[in-house]
């Protein structure tokens, strides 16, 4: 079992993730905008095998009727030898536009 630490400096608040590996990096989310602030990170909660990866834009400011800033996940398979198995890098590649685990 795994443990993050993601804090805030501006907001000086702190939030704990179960997961191993994470990164932040400036990535194109759509065609028509500038590059957003992306955090990444592989989640595998305590007692489980199910690994996920979550990506969320950490800049774009959030509130009453403005636009949900950019926020995916999705399940990463294991391969079936090594159902144990779990990430120990992440890198946002800016130049690529592509997540390396």
């Amino acid at each position: 079992d795994g443990n993050m630490q993601l804090y805030s400096v501006e907001k000086k608040q702190q939030q704990m993730l179960e997961g191993h590996a994470g990164g932040f990096g400036n990535v194109l989310t759509a065609d028509n905008e500038s590059p957003s602030g992306l955090f990444a990170f592989m989640e595998r909660k305590a007692g489980s095998l199910q690994t996920k990866l979550h990506i969320m834009d950490v800049t774009k400011p959030r509130g009453e009727g403005l636009p949900a800033p950019f926020k995916v996940q999705s399940e990463v398979a294991m391969p079936p030898e090594a159902q144990s198995d779990f990430a120990v890098a992440l890198h946002l590649s800016e130049k690529h536009g592509v997540i390396f685990v």
